[in-house]
């Protein structure tokens, strides 16, 4: 309201994720303009619904995005713009951005891929080779 935006910016609160996958899908653009970032789930998060992705250069969000999406530089609305005027100069730019977004979602921040990850630090810091995982029946313990 201070800025006279309140027609232009939505404030939605909480969404399931249900709704979540609705708002990316129906995005053109996920920007991820922050300061800093710990790790970039809305990166991913919009990557996974094929939304092209643009994103400040801080924190862990090149590492993130890598190939799949532009970066700028924190705080540069200029650099921003810039980025934003590239991506929508050319769809199939736009597309190919999109499509190794989906990739990079899939191959790089699934489930199974960061569970594998994770235990492959666990046995390598216990200095022990990972054993084969079983799956248990009901009745197996």
């Amino acid at each position: 309201r201070k800025y006279g935006l309140e027609d232009m910016v939505r404030f939605t609160g909480r969404l399931t994720t249900e709704e979540l996958v609705r708002q990316y899908s129906a995005a053109e653009v996920a920007i991820t303009p922050s300061l800093y970032e710990g790790f970039g789930l809305p990166a991913v998060e919009a990557m996974a619904c094929e939304v092209a992705i643009v994103g400040s250069n801080s924190g862990a969000i090149p590492d993130v995005i890598g190939d799949a999406g532009l970066l700028f530089n924190e705080g540069d609305a200029a650099g921003l713009r810039a980025v934003l005027d590239r991506l929508f100069s050319a769809s199939s730019f736009r597309l190919d951005l999109i499509a190794r977004g989906r990739r990079r979602a899939e191959k790089d921040f699934s489930w199974s891929t960061i569970a594998s990850q994770i235990r492959a630090v666990w046995y390598e810091a216990l200095n022990r080779p990972p054993l084969e995982i079983r799956r248990r029946t009901r009745h197996s313990f």
